[in-house]
């Protein structure tokens, strides 16, 4: 099945990515890395090097994982096995020795999102001991299809910001809204991602009422990491509605996708209400190990 494991630290990160984009080409959600992104992904999702391993048989990879770890929870930013080899089991192997090794770290939970499409990797990851905990979807708005008019002025005033301000602000708006923000939009990542996207506040009469993480894709496509109010008194969809007008604004954009967005958070109500349509969902599956 597999005769040497190393850890992702000891292996050629080119070979690796090449793996990587390999294994997964034809899955339901395909991924396509290069070195920057991988490298920027790595630092913003605190993947571990000394905890990621890779797979070979006969010096040749057959499949790997890839870990975040975070205090006692980690999470399976990527896995996979080479074609070859799926249905033999190896990667019910790979999850194994990557528990056994999570447990000496002290990490109790183990995290993961799939799509929900894929139903043989929601099967397998049931068998293998996950469960349900909700649905992320992610969504998109079109200008040629919106209810909305998002070619209008915004009415609130967006103002540059860095990370560490809005890592405080997204922390105030967890708590002031009881938010349970998936990984992706934890605190912690908007302020690991550090100058990857625009990091920007809301303004509304020279007062801070919000803040918005966001980013360009191509010249008609752009995306929106996270926001949130954090003040009582603002809707999250007349505020979304604001960005929307903002990011199309300032980048001519006729396309904002919004990816992964926990069925419970304020954004996918806010979503909803401005005619975002949902074109990927995942769940977001979680073990026990300890």
């Amino acid at each position: 099945m597999y005769d040497k494991v190393l850890k992702l630290s000891e292996y050629n990160l080119v070979s690796f990515i090449n793996l990587v984009n390999e294994v997964f080409q034809d899955y339901v959600v395909p991924i396509k890395w290069d070195i920057l992104d991988f490298e920027l992904d790595a630092r913003e999702n605190s993947l571990s090097f000394e905890d990621s391993f890779v797979f070979l048989k006969s010096n040749k990879p057959v499949g790997f994982i890839v870990l975040g770890i975070r205090n006692d929870i980690a999470r399976i930013d990527a896995m996979g096995v080479v074609k070859e080899v799926r249905g033999t089991g190896l990667a019910s192997y790979i999850l194994e020795y990557a528990f056994e090794q999570l447990k000496w770290k002290k990490v109790n939970k183990v995290i993961l999102e799939v799509a929900e499409e894929d139903q043989r990797a929601v099967r397998f990851y049931l068998k293998n001991g996950f469960r349900h905990v909700r649905y992320l979807k992610s969504l998109i708005l079109s200008d040629k299809n919106s209810k909305v008019d998002i070619k209008s002025e915004p009415k609130y005033e967006f103002k540059k910001s860095d990370n560490k301000k809005i890592h405080e602000l997204a922390l105030e708006a967890k708590f002031l809204f009881k938010r349970t923000p998936n990984w992706q939009r934890d605190p912690l990542t908007l302020f690991l991602a550090e100058d990857r996207y625009k990091n920007e506040l809301i303004i509304e009469k020279h007062k801070t009422i919000g803040y918005l993480v966001w980013g360009i894709t191509s010249s008609d496509f752009a995306f929106v990491v996270d926001f949130s109010s954090v003040v009582h008194n603002r809707e999250p969809d007349d505020l979304l509605l604001d960005i929307v007008k903002h990011i199309h604004a300032e980048s001519g954009a006729g396309n904002i996708q919004i990816m992964n967005v926990p069925e419970n958070d304020p954004i996918y109500s806010a979503a909803e209400k401005i005619g975002f349509s949902v074109f990927i969902t995942q769940q977001e599956m979680e073990r026990k190990i300890h």
